[in-house]
């Protein structure tokens, strides 16, 4: 049981959005929903309209610490790339043998 609180579209898998569309009143229930995550019943606590975030302080840092991560993410991704493509790598033949215990 978890508690996934408030969320926009684009942030959870399809599955869930048709299922969460399809509450309407507080406390209704969905039928079960299945993701690649698994088996779920969505509990539609209640429905926050759209707004825009105020471009303060703390939004500031949240964009520079996503931004930081996704900056750290693509440089790993990078460097395992290059070594992927520098390394010789060779593929032994398949013994018909088990190996020995």
């Amino acid at each position: 049981m978890g508690i996934s609180g408030t969320s926009g579209r684009g942030e959870w898998p399809d599955e869930f959005l048709a299922a969460a569309a399809v509450l309407k009143k507080k406390g209704e229930l969905s039928g079960i929903v299945e993701t690649r995550f698994g088996y779920h019943v969505l509990k539609l606590l209640d429905r926050v309209p759209p707004h825009l975030l105020p471009f303060d302080d703390k939004l500031k840092n949240e964009i520079r610490t996503y931004l930081d991560h996704r900056r750290q993410a693509d440089a790993a991704l990078d460097y395992t790339a290059s070594l992927r493509m520098h390394a010789n790598v060779e593929i032994a033949p398949v013994m018909d043998a088990p190996f020995p215990r």
